[in-house]
């Protein structure tokens, strides 16, 4: 409707109302009423480490996140997620208008799977608190595997819907599991890790992602690009394996895979 300089004026403007309603909204009286209204209710409120500020220098905090094993495992197990997004992502538009889409129209069904994105962050999210966040985490690495070579067969509008919803199940999930993984393995500097975790493994990965797939593309086609994605994923069972489970199942935590 109009050019890529209004398309990128709109999206920072997006951002406003929420500084605007951050600012007015996210203060320490407002937090109290939300702790008196969960503590009303016999509800949980969140780990007193995540809502109260951490005594000591931000270096120890960066200290204390890297000596944790799953901390440095997690930052690698993300960072292939990343990578897989990255490379989808990047040409996910470019191989629907290939297929002879608009490009609004590509653009529009390169978003779809923020319709079920939600979906997938609360369920897995909730079965990891009680199956386990290792156990849960497999299933999303297979889950991205498989619908990465799902995108594959995108040849139309109609596929690009079906495949697209699916991906929306697993896309967002790992993230929110991981981070719970994090808290519970480093609570009092849970922040700083997720930032390390996010930090390295989405810069590394997009350095990276992006020029390797495009070559892929070029050379080989996208089938072959969305199996070497799915490759990538696959890998992370590796981190995977080498990390500890925190949450009890059968009364104990687990220390295998």
């Amino acid at each position: 409707m109009a050019g890529w300089r209004e398309a990128f004026l709109i999206i920072p403007l997006l951002g406003i109302p929420i500084i605007v309603a951050q600012t007015f909204l996210g203060t320490r009286r407002n937090q109290a009423k939300v702790y008196d209204w969960i503590d009303a209710r016999g509800l949980t409120r969140p780990l007193p480490e995540l809502s109260t500020r951490v005594s000591g220098s931000a270096l120890e905090s960066v200290k204390e996140a890297l000596s944790s094993a799953n901390v440095r495992w997690s930052v690698v197990l993300i960072f292939l997620f990343l990578w897989a997004e990255a490379g989808a992502v990047t040409f996910l538009t470019k191989q629907m208008v290939d297929q002879g889409m608009s490009l609004a129209e590509a653009a529009l069904l390169s978003g779809v799977s923020g319709l079920t994105g939600w979906i997938g962050q609360v369920v897995w999210g909730a079965w990891s608190d009680h199956a386990g966040r290792k156990f849960a985490i497999r299933f999303l690495v297979i889950g991205w595997s498989v619908a990465l070579l799902g995108m594959i067969f995108i040849v139309s509008p109609a596929s690009a819907w079906i495949v697209l919803l699916v991906w929306g199940l697993f896309r967002n999930a790992p993230f929110p599991v991981v981070y719970a993984l994090l808290i519970d393995s480093v609570p009092r500097s849970a922040g700083t890790a997720m930032g390390i975790m996010i930090g390295l493994a989405l810069g590394v990965s997009g350095v990276l992602a992006a020029a390797v797939s495009g070559w892929i593309i070029d050379e080989a086609g996208f089938t072959v690009h969305y199996v070497v994605l799915a490759a990538i994923c696959l890998l992370g069972l590796v981190p995977l394996a080498r990390m500890t489970e925190t949450v009890p199942v059968g009364g104990r935590k687990q220390e295998d895979a």
